[in-house]
């Protein structure tokens, strides 16, 4: 991976609305909490310039949500003791207290004996992955885990790549190779899925949160004015 770390132009409110949900994907069953792990590989400051506005919003909900369903979290960097590229961004370390990032020196995270032994250290079999870049540390560390027999999901709006071209090829190898799309906001509904439920709470903290911050960023993300009020009423309570 190049040692660039000057940030791209990022995109328009048009590339925004791009779909990127792949072709054809299809999805092998819902999350569960107790059954599923969050793995966050190569969240670095140089790339996020690439990615859409709502990513940042993403990215932390998707660790807040982990955090706030008790989910093993296994947080990657690459080459950073290299000097290559940077490590994690602090608004991210802050929303995953007490998870320390694993440097490797492989784009392929599966590659490092470390990574790959904290993966079956957790004991789960369906992960949920982040990745920057989509078409180099989310799509080799995907494939990799499909072939070694987990399920894969990965969080579409909360990665990017170096250009839509780089990112859309990499949706697409990921759709091709058997990965199911998803994003933040349904990563924390599937996994309480109803509000009758002691989950409701944690979820409703993590969603009322986004609502906050993802309007704050961007309009390209639907966030009525109801729900925003009601939001701003929970953060103040």
């Amino acid at each position: 991976m190049a040692a660039d770390h000057s940030a791209s132009q990022p995109l328009t409110p048009e590339q925004e609305h791009t779909d990127d949900q792949g072709p054809g994907c299809l999805d092998r069953g819902g999350l569960r909490p107790r059954t599923d792990r969050l793995s966050e590989g190569d969240v670095r400051g140089h790339t996020l310039g690439n990615g859409r506005r709502s990513g940042r919003a993403a990215r932390a909900a998707a660790g807040r949500t982990a955090k706030a369903f008790d989910m093993p979290i296994v947080l990657s960097t690459v080459g950073v003791t290299f000097g290559l590229n940077g490590p994690t961004l602090p608004s991210i370390l802050s929303e995953l207290d007490g998870v320390e990032p694993i440097d490797r020196s492989s784009m392929n995270a599966f590659e490092d004996q470390a990574f790959r032994r904290a993966v079956e250290a957790a004991g789960r079999r369906r992960l949920i992955i982040g990745g920057l870049h989509t078409e180099i540390c989310l799509t080799f560390a995907s494939v990799q885990a499909l072939k070694d027999g987990y399920d894969v999901m990965y969080v579409t709006d909360a990665v990017g790549g170096r250009s839509q071209t780089a990112h859309r090829t990499a949706i697409e190898r990921l759709a091709h190779a058997g990965a199911v799309p998803t994003t933040a906001l349904a990563v924390v509904t599937e996994l309480f899925r109803d509000w009758a439920t002691p989950l409701a709470g944690p979820a409703r903290e993590v969603i009322d949160w986004y609502f906050n911050e993802v309007p704050k960023l961007t309009d390209a993300v639907g966030v009525a004015e109801a729900e925003k009020l009601a939001a701003a009423d929970q953060k103040g309570q």
